[in-house]
């Protein structure tokens, strides 16, 4: 895997990948004092950030800050998808029938099977990706359906979305409708709509910003779900170069 680029303001972590790197170049022979220290340094800052990872998904799952969703699965774990991903999804929240029963974001509902139609059309793979949501648990409503998160809840769980993105430092940050843009604007400002600005791909927190409808079934209203699979390929298509660098796919490794 090779290293990112940024813009201007990005602070990019130090990641899986860049390890494997570093400890291929020390096998050469440079085992001068200046080497040795450096490896150190880098090494111990991997660690860092995987500390990092684990006091994040235990915050999480500690958290009650939302009455009517202390009994619901914290959905981040390392199900989410590798920390080391090079896009992030942002949804909604965890689904009833879907991430609420399986822990896995996007998956086991109508809603996931849609979400694997997208990631199809953009010849992206799940194992490549990191998923996760504007909040991490499911909001019922009082018939016991998915309700939509409310300000406060959104609010609550900013700081944990805010930490996630540092900590996986994606690329491609590729939002899944209104309630997700609105979470991104808390974490760091912009002025996209979903409607004007869907399809686009825009400089956001020193990476890009994507925007898509949420693939769930009742957003076809909206916009019928062919044009979302189009707005899909769009996204990916501009991505292309800014990924090209991130190195093959992780799905041949993986199922062939």
């Amino acid at each position: 895997m090779g290293r990112k680029t940024y813009l201007k303001k990005a602070q990019p972590s130090l990641m899986y990948g860049d390890t494997r790197a570093f400890c291929k170049n020390s096998e050469t022979g440079m085992d001068d004092l200046a080497h040795q220290t450096a490896a150190k340094k880098f090494l111990q800052t991997c660690l860092d950030w995987q500390l990092s990872i684990r006091e994040l998904v235990a915050d999480a799952q500690n958290c009650h800050l939302c009455p009517r969703m202390s009994g619901s699965r914290r959905v981040l774990t390392d199900l989410n998808g590798p920390w080391q991903a090079r896009v992030m999804f942002v949804a909604e929240a965890p689904g009833r029938l879907g991430a609420e029963r399986t822990g896995i974001p996007l998956f086991g509902d109508r809603t996931g099977d849609r979400f694997e139609e997208l990631l199809h059309a953009m010849q992206w793979y799940r194992c490549d990706v990191f998923i996760t949501n504007a909040i991490l648990c499911n909001p019922l409503d009082i018939n016991g359906n998915n309700g939509s998160p409310t300000g406060a809840e959104i609010s609550n769980c900013s700081s944990l979305l805010r930490r996630t993105i540092e900590l996986v430092n994606p690329l491609v940050v590729v939002s899944l409708g209104r309630v997700s843009l609105k979470a991104l604007a808390l974490v760091y400002e912009h002025n996209l709509e979903l409607r004007a600005s869907v399809g686009r791909l825009v400089p956001w927190y020193g990476r890009w910003l994507g925007v898509l409808y949420h693939p769930g079934p009742r957003t076809a209203v909206h916009r019928p779900w062919r044009k979302q699979l189009q707005d899909a390929q769009t996204i990916a298509r501009i991505s292309e170069p800014i990924l090209s660098i991130a190195g093959p796919s992780l799905h041949r490794v993986l199922y062939d």
